[in-house]
């Protein structure tokens, strides 16, 4: 992804949309708004020049975070809030449930995971360029097509699901990735960028990733670093960025 792309804020994407799209949207659409929170979360880690310390990378807050989306009513929105100093949350994927908004306020930023395992299918592939080479394709069940990796937010057969704040949301591309802890000795970027000349498969996470999410709303968020495309919408009806 180049250095032009690397940082997406939602309110620009929507010139980019109209632009080729080509069924038009029958919809009168207004400014979304921001619902109220059925639990207000507090950043516990503080971002050092927009980074994580290494001493925090371990320390994740997906568990809570999924299990207060799960926990949340519909039409109400889980918050990640600063306090005390601190401004970040950690987290591998998570998924949004119907009707919730995960809401992230501005002054705080949701971190990727570097770590492949976290984002891993079972196939162990996650962080990896697949061995089998294009002129074999296609691909045997271990090396699958598509996936390999979740994506960091995943919207799945759930509507009326939203991302909505002022804060960031920053996949990481950049970042030296792990595989259950053990270094690999390169970023999600850099391996792209060794799989590309060859056109081999390489397996890294999305940052949002949306099927079947009919209403599904993106707003005030900034997408940022994605390891691979910041948004993904399929078979959606109904979607506002």
């Amino acid at each position: 992804m180049s250095a032009n792309w690397n940082r997406l804020q939602v309110g620009r994407f929507l010139a980019a949309v109209c632009a080729v799209a080509t069924p038009q949207d029958r919809r009168v659409v207004t400014e979304p708004t921001i619902p109220a929170a059925c639990v207000t979360l507090t950043a516990q880690l503080r971002a050092a020049d927009d980074q994580i310390v290494e001493a925090d990378e371990s320390k994740l807050d997906t568990a809570r975070i999924q299990a207060a989306l799960d926990h949340c009513k519909a039409g109400m929105a889980v918050e990640l809030k600063a306090g005390a100093g601190k401004d970040a949350c950690l987290s591998g994927p998570l998924d949004l449930r119907a009707g919730v908004t995960l809401l992230v306020d501005k002054g705080v930023t949701l971190f990727g995971s570097r770590d492949a395992k976290d984002y891993d299918l079972g196939t162990g592939l996650c962080g990896m360029i697949a061995p089998t080479p294009p002129a074999v394709y296609p691909a045997p069940p271990s090396a699958p097509a598509r996936g390999g990796c979740r994506a960091l937010i995943n919207i799945s057969n759930a509507k009326d699901t939203a991302v909505m704040g002022g804060g960031v949301i920053d996949g990481r591309g950049y970042v030296l990735i792990t595989f259950d802890g053990k270094p690999k000795g390169y970023s999600w970027w850099q391996m792209a960028r060794k799989a590309e000349p060859q056109n081999l498969r390489y397996y890294d996470p999305r940052l949002i990733v949306a099927n079947h999410a009919d209403g599904l709303i993106l707003y005030g968020i900034t997408l940022h670093n994605s390891p691979n495309f910041h948004v993904s919408v399929n078979g959606t009806d109904g979607f506002t960025a």
